[in-house]
């Protein structure tokens, strides 16, 4: 049994002691009752990665006293290749797109879906404005995880010191993230 913190987009701190042999699923259904969310419209995030439903607490190395972020999305939409692409997007991407964009490898699918949302800038207000990306945006450490968890962007500090700055930088991060809300930009 280890003891592990469970930080919640509300921003209220959860201490939840589990076993590391647990699926996902079975630690979300263990914290619905602890922070009030259903288990289908949880995502854990641990060390920038979006943990999957099926895998160990154990397969993601979680060790006694780490901590997983919790932050409130839509309900999982069942796999649908004929639903309409601003709806597939806007839905199954949200958290899971960015992670997958910021996850080692990812691609594919993410490449895909930050390529149509360049293209479509009804998509990409209609991602920004999603609570779940509202959610994600409000918690500036949150962002410089999964930010600094992309080797690519790992690079680019590397190359541009001052990027790094900006991001150490919480007001900097808000002013960014608010300014990301503004439709206009995307017009």
């Amino acid at each position: 049994m280890v003891s592990l913190v469970v930080k919640c987009s509300s921003g209220t701190k959860l201490t939840v002691t589990v076993e590391l042999d647990k699926t996902v699923g079975e630690f979300k259904a263990q914290l619905q009752a602890e922070a009030g969310v259903p288990p289908e419209q949880m995502r854990l995030i641990y060390a920038g990665r979006v943990l999957k439903d099926l895998q160990t607490l154990a397969s993601y190395n979680i060790e006694d006293g780490h901590t997983l972020h919790l932050v409130q999305g839509a309900a999982a939409p069942a796999a649908s290749v004929t639903s309409p692409p601003n709806q597939s997007a806007a839905t199954a991407g949200g958290i899971a797109g960015l992670a997958g964009q910021m996850a080692p490898g990812g691609g594919g699918a993410a490449a895909s879906m930050q390529q149509q949302m360049m293209q479509d800038p009804e998509m990409m207000r209609e991602v920004m404005n999603s609570p779940m990306m509202q959610s994600l945006m409000s918690n500036p450490e949150l962002m410089r995880t999964i930010i600094q968890s992309n080797p690519q962007m790992q690079a680019i500090i590397e190359q541009n010191p001052e990027i790094g700055h900006v991001l150490n930088d919480p007001a900097v991060l808000r002013q960014t993230l608010v300014a990301l809300r503004n439709k206009s930009l995307f017009v």
